[in-house]
């Protein structure tokens, strides 16, 4: 389960919203690729999100979940 924040433009949002079921994704930091895997489900919760991390801060989530 991985989850971002809307992104100060939206552009992580919509982003997350083009996400199709089974595709590939990988996840990076640091200038390098740590991760890869599958999209099983997307779901957006706010309410779970900030049991699981809080908030960051900018006041942002990382509700938009996959």
């Amino acid at each position: 389960m991985w989850g971002v924040t809307p992104g100060a433009t939206g552009s992580n949002q919509r982003k997350w919203e083009s996400m199709e079921l089974g595709a590939t994704v990988l996840f990076a930091g640091d200038g390098r690729i740590f991760a890869r895997g599958q999209v099983a489900a997307r779901f957006r919760n706010r309410a779970l999100v900030r049991l699981l991390w809080d908030i960051d801060p900018r006041g942002d989530t990382w509700e938009f979940m996959h």
